[in-house]
């Protein structure tokens, strides 16, 4: 236990280090980075100890922001994946949270669009195997309900959240094809009971905070078909017309 805690203070202070070329030798560095991934960050997402778990989703955050740079994208790539697979699906609702929280620094570009792929396929899996083409309360309450299909249901719509919280930056523009998808899928996550829900509502609750003007949200509006938005509004949003300004 005292290995524990201090292994986990020890991710706290080293999430503002910034790791640099030693004497111009980049190989040297590469190397360093490869054992940071393979011999601390990978082995620690599978400590006994949660709040361990938790401190490094956000130590792999900062170091894949800090080191966006240096870093390979297959270095990048072994980071998120392990990310969304291991603490994305971790047991402890924290972990999970902080997961969430952790894939801001990985999904920019074109990542959001393969994340989004593959979060799509693991809603597929999960929500619509056993659920008719019209997803409704009905059809979600035949869902499995024990725990680790509702951890691994949750792990997909805190994907699908991350993914609506890194547009924050470009509500201006029209909607690009993957956040569609992660808004309708979103919206179908919500007839699920908690946590799934609480999350997706959340998601679309931050959502409204960006689309607060009514000229952005009608534009938002625009890009999706009338069955799409209805599905999304029935769903996720209910705006108001007093909620605009």
């Amino acid at each position: 236990m005292h290995f524990g805690n201090e292994a986990k203070s020890c991710l706290i202070a080293l999430r503002s280090v910034l790791f640099t070329e030693s004497g111009g030798n980049s190989s040297r560095t590469a190397t360093l980075f490869q054992d940071i991934i393979d011999t601390a960050l990978l082995p620690s997402m599978k400590s006994s100890l949660w709040k361990t778990r938790k401190q490094v989703a956000f130590f792999a955050s900062a170091f894949a922001f800090r080191h966006m740079f240096v870093l390979d994208e297959t270095q990048i790539d072994k980071l998120q994946n392990a990310i969304s697979t291991e603490l994305l699906e971790d047991p402890r609702v924290e972990v999970r949270e902080a997961a969430r929280d952790s894939l801001f620094a990985f999904l920019s570009g074109k990542r959001r669009e393969a994340f989004t792929a593959q979060t799509e396929l693991k809603f597929k899996e999960r929500f619509s195997s056993s659920m008719t083409s019209s997803v409704s309360a009905s059809s979600v309450a035949s869902l499995p309900q024990d725990q680790i299909s509702l951890i691994q249901r949750h792990a997909v719509i805190l994907a699908l959240s991350a993914l609506l919280h890194s547009n924050i930056a470009n509500m201006e523009d029209d909607p690009p094809q993957w956040l569609k998808k992660a808004t309708i899928l979103s919206a179908q996550c919500s007839f699920d009971v908690d946590p799934i829900k609480d999350c997706a509502q959340k998601a679309f609750a931050e959502l409204k905070k960006k689309l607060h003007q009514k000229e952005k949200f009608e534009k938002f509006k625009r890009a999706f078909s009338e069955r799409e938005w209805d599905e999304t509004v029935c769903a996720g949003f209910e705006y108001s017309v007093s909620y605009m300004v």
